[in-house]
């Protein structure tokens, strides 16, 4: 399904999600780990990510309406390992 104009956040909380994202390539992100999406000007997803073989995934997502000067810009997703995250 088609999105434009927004970004999501996804972090994960408990187990872990695999993704299959055709721009990036495949991996997993734990707990910790965090999904950014920036759809721009248009990006279309189906099931890029899956809970993978652990009994129990959860997290939380969070959407955010781009200003407008990103509103139609290119699309970009980045999964972002906890140990990555960068602290303040």
């Amino acid at each position: 399904h088609p999105h434009s104009g927004v970004a999501t956040v996804t972090v994960i909380t408990e187990g872990h999600a695999r993704y299959d994202d055709p721009a990036i390539g495949a991996g997993e992100i734990a707990y910790g780990g965090v999904e950014w999406m920036r759809a721009g000007g248009g990006a279309w997803h189906g099931k890029e990510m899956t809970a993978g073989d652990v009994s129990r995934l959860q997290g939380f997502q969070l959407w955010l309406a781009l200003p407008p000067e990103l509103e139609n810009g290119p699309a970009e997703s980045r999964y972002i390992e906890a140990g990555d995250m960068p602290y303040a």
